[in-house]
């Protein structure tokens, strides 16, 4: 058992490793967790299970059916199969954006998705790299993952550009908790990382920015925070219209902040 994997994560893992290797053997390289549990921020009620398996070659479309309903066996008799998200990615695609491979197996919860795409990108290798954990088979260290600063760098500017700035364009969905905290707190770690150059938990990027942003977001930082924890029943805003305007004139905070520097200036202000 790995000491950082809590003790029920650990027994969900366990089966589908072993479920794994009944069926496929020798196919599966390893079984790996990145994010919230590899980063110490697990949290019972809230977060994801977020898994990376890494297999020698593809699965035949014979072994679709076997590998749906391993999934939702799991599902059955563990609740937190529900928020398992993972990939099979193959062991030659190790280090790779999307742009660079073909569709690829992941699930959500139960349901496997045949041939799509997911959560595969710099920042995945970059987590597993450096803070990754290994569930099961061949260490991370003998992956022989390479992701340099730069690249996470670039992942987070691309982040800014594309995804943040058509997200700053919408209205209503900031009049909704689970937006505030996401765009929130993902932002919060987006603003770390470039400030450090490492991947830090939402929970404590946030704490980190909070110390260094403006008076005014310390308040949404702080409703964002609440929202995740549950630590407050009510809102800190009295209006959901200012706060949604709030979210927005962040994201535009954020983007302006970092955006408009290249990678080589981001690294001299470390």
């Amino acid at each position: 058992m790995h000491i950082r994997i809590p003790a029920s994560v650990q027994l969900l893992l366990d089966e589908y490793a072993r479920e794994l290797c009944y069926y496929y053997g020798d196919k599966i390289v390893g079984v790996y967790i990145y994010n919230s549990v590899a980063l110490g921020a697990y949290d019972e009620e809230k977060s994801d299970i977020d898994l990376l398996a890494i297999i020698r070659d593809d699965f035949k479309e014979e072994d679709w059916d076997t590998l749906s309903t391993l999934h939702k066996q799991l599902g059955k008799k563990y609740s937190l199969a529900k928020r398992i998200e993972g990939m099979y990615i193959r062991q030659a695609d190790i280090g790779k954006g999307q742009e660079e491979i073909s569709p690829y197996l992941y699930f959500i919860g139960t349901k496997l998705h045949t041939k799509g795409y997911h959560d595969l990108n710099f920042v995945t290798w970059y987590t597993l790299q450096h803070h990754g954990l290994t569930a099961y088979g061949l260490p991370i260290q003998n992956l022989s993952i390479e992701m340099a600063d730069e690249q996470l760098l670039s992942a987070m500017l691309y982040n800014l550009h594309t995804y943040w700035k058509e997200k700053a364009k919408k209205k209503l969905i900031f009049l909704l908790d689970e937006w505030v905290e996401f765009a929130v707190l993902t932002l919060c770690r987006i603003a770390y990382t470039m400030d450090t150059q490492t991947i830090a938990s939402k929970l404590n990027a946030a704490s980190y920015l909070e110390q260094r942003t403006e008076i005014a977001f310390q308040l949404l930082i702080q409703e964002a925070v609440r929202i995740r924890t549950n630590s407050a029943p009510t809102s800190y805003y009295n209006s959901k219209i200012d706060r949604a305007k709030e979210v927005r004139r962040f994201i535009s905070y954020v983007i302006n902040l970092y955006g408009n520097k290249n990678i080589k200036q981001i690294r001299k202000t470390r």
